[in-house]
């Protein structure tokens, strides 16, 4: 990581220079309207959250782990409230501690509010978890509960060994979130990242999901949003050591005035390492569902494998899904591939379970359930959660 004009930027092999920096961030500029080209950010009057968020009451933290111990439970807790660390469970391979952050800056020319959570966060939050042979489980309860209030934060973990960290996102009543959340890979290290996004259809968040992957590391990211809101998320992982490897399972439903966008960019930086991201979403009433994604694989990326898809349910006449993935390739012997779909469940499916006597409602229902159900690397919980929120939006 290196400083430059008073911004932190993390610096990547090959691309050292004050220079080559900022030729990325004229190029990031151009596409700085591409970025924002399918979501309804006009529509957000982002002026009625003026109120500074307060820590959670208990109540509302005790809501929270009560679904934490659903999702499996953990070995360790951290609560984080408005940008605060609130409560920590200790632990000899748990080291958690507030780092001031003043001065400090994660520049995103093309996402000024990810810029904002490093700027106007309260302290940030780094954790640093020693996982084991048997590994680890540490759970992550951030909680935004207010009327018109904004919350800022900025979470930092560091894993050496087999971990798995669990990130609850709880966003209740009218409230903005703007997080920030980055992970450091140690070289052989393998995380497996599971974050829960539970916001309601009042709320607005954006999250900046950053991190790199080391030598022989791999980071598995599990995605399960229940509850948008309006919800933006943009991921950029790193693949910086040779045989560096990351997944993304991201299952989702947009309901009625809720718009569900994600953005990922990952970059392969060293040979023989591998990308495998699907997205899928369900769009109900006049739901939104937005995806772009660029896999970049750089002239050190010989040897590399990335896979990118998107598919994308439409469950009304009203609701609206958007899917841009792209590849970059500057370098041979790879293999690469993405694929996008977008539409309604097909009427010939439909039409099989209605012959064996089954309505079309609950045909339709069933049908779209099973659309999730594919995604072997959801836990039965997790699953269950995105089928009930199917059928709470289905109506709305």
């Amino acid at each position: 990581m290196k400083v430059l004009g008073g911004e932190v930027a993390w610096q990547l092999p090959g691309r050292s220079s004050a220079r080559e920096l900022e030729l990325e961030r004229l190029e990031a500029a151009k596409e700085s309207m591409e970025a924002w080209r399918y979501s309804p950010i006009e529509d957000l009057d982002l002026a009625a959250f003026g109120g500074v968020a307060k820590v959670p009451d208990d109540e509302a933290v005790a809501a929270a782990l009560a679904r934490l111990s659903s999702l499996g439970g953990a070995d360790a807790v951290v609560v984080i409230g408005a940008g605060r660390l609130v409560k920590a469970e200790p632990a000899s391979w748990l080291a958690v501690e507030e780092v001031g952050a003043a001065g400090e800056l994660l520049r995103q020319e093309e996402e000024p509010f990810l810029s904002l959570a490093t700027v106007l966060a309260p302290a940030r939050v780094e954790i640093k978890v020693a996982g084991s042979e048997t590994g680890r489980r540490v759970a992550i309860v951030m909680v935004d509960d207010g009327d018109g209030d904004a919350s800022h934060g900025w979470l930092r973990v560091s894993c050496e060994g087999d971990v798995t960290v669990m990130l609850l996102a709880e966003r209740r009543g009218t409230s903005l979130g703007i997080d920030a959340i980055e992970f450091e890979v140690g070289k052989g290290s393998r995380t497996q990242f599971r974050y829960y996004v539970n916001s309601s259809p009042q709320s607005v968040g954006f999250g900046h999901l950053r991190y790199r992957v080391h030598q022989d590391a791999a980071f598995d990211v599990v995605e399960v949003a229940s509850g948008t809101g309006y919800s933006r998320l943009r991921t950029d992982g790193f693949l910086v050591g040779a045989g560096a490897s990351t997944t993304i399972r991201s299952a989702y439903v947009a309901g009625a005035r809720e718009t569900a966008e994600f953005r990922t960019f990952i970059w392969h930086d060293a040979p023989r390492t591998t990308s495998d991201l699907l997205y899928k979403g369900a769009a109900c009433s006049n739901g939104v569902s937005i995806y772009s994604g660029l896999i970049t694989i750089s002239s050190d990326g010989s040897g590399s494998k990335a896979f990118q898809t998107n598919r994308n349910l439409i469950l009304s006449p009203e609701a609206r899904a958007e899917s841009v993935p792209n590849l970059e390739i500057k370098t041979s012997d790879v293999r690469c591939s993405h694929a996008s779909t977008v539409g309604p469940i097909e009427e010939e499916l439909l039409f099989y379970l209605q012959s064996k006597g089954i309505g079309r409602e609950e045909a339709t229902r069933a049908l779209a359930r099973a659309f999730f159900a594919g995604m072997q690397e959801l836990s039965e919980t997790e699953y269950g959660e995105i089928a009930s929120a199917l059928d709470a939006k289905w109506d709305r």
